[in-house]
């Protein structure tokens, strides 16, 4: 009898538990079917609120001031003429035309061609040179080295050492004879006896190779007696 009545009683407790627990469920899944002092507060709605786009301004267009502009209407009198503006003169310039160059040919210049002498000599060497030392009344040979510098040969017969100008040097004669023949190319050594003056000074005297009257070439020697 005992046991039965615990039965009853764990039913009975069992039964009330499961009331609860659905009494739970339907409080927090469907809060309408409660009395309005047993619903839950409401959650206020969300109010979306638009994000401000900030837009740029721009600046207002620049003013700039226009004058007005005062149109004169020239008043035409009925009675008067009419005068014609005459039209402006414009100068015109011609167009400057480029230099014209004219090429001139240049002038040929003549060259001098020298035409060998058939008869020319060239003094080689002299002794004594030029401004050399004798002293008064001194004799020395002159000599004087001369090439045939010319086309033609020269004859013995007639080319000749002369005295031409200047002090006499010479003792014995003004004439050295060619004692043999000479050809282009070649040379001749000619010896003359002289003495030096008495007084001191300073001397020349000029000889040369002659043929049957005309120079062929003349050379000056100097001397300083002292």
């Amino acid at each position: 009898m005992k046991s039965s009545l615990w039965d009853i009683l764990s039913i009975f407790v069992i039964l009330g538990i499961i009331i609860v627990v659905i009494g739970f469920v339907i409080l927090f899944t469907v809060p309408s079917v409660l009395p309005a002092f047993l619903r839950p507060p409401e959650i206020p709605q969300i109010i979306a609120i638009p994000t401000s786009t900030s837009t740029p301004r721009s600046l207002p267009p620049t003013w700039t001031p226009t004058l007005p502009v005062e149109v004169s209407t020239p008043t035409t009198n009925p009675n008067l003429p009419t005068s014609t503006v005459p039209p402006t003169n414009t100068p015109f310039t011609l167009p400057t035309a480029p230099p014209t160059w004219t090429s001139i040919p240049p002038t040929p210049t003549a060259t001098a061609t020298r035409t060998p002498s058939p008869y020319q000599c060239k003094l080689l060497s002299q002794s004594p040179s030029n401004g050399t030392i004798i002293p008064p009344n001194n004799d020395f040979d002159a000599v004087w080295s001369v090439q045939n510098s010319g086309s033609l040969t020269w004859d013995s017969s007639n080319v000749d050492l002369k005295y031409i100008s200047g002090t006499k040097f010479q003792e014995r004669t003004d004439t050295v004879d060619l004692d043999e023949n000479i050809e282009p190319g070649y040379s001749k050594k000619f010896i003359v006896d002289m003495r030096a003056p008495g007084s001191n000074g300073t001397y020349n005297t000029t000889w040369g190779l002659v043929r049957n009257g005309v120079t062929i070439c003349a050379f000056t020697m100097q001397i300083v007696v002292k």
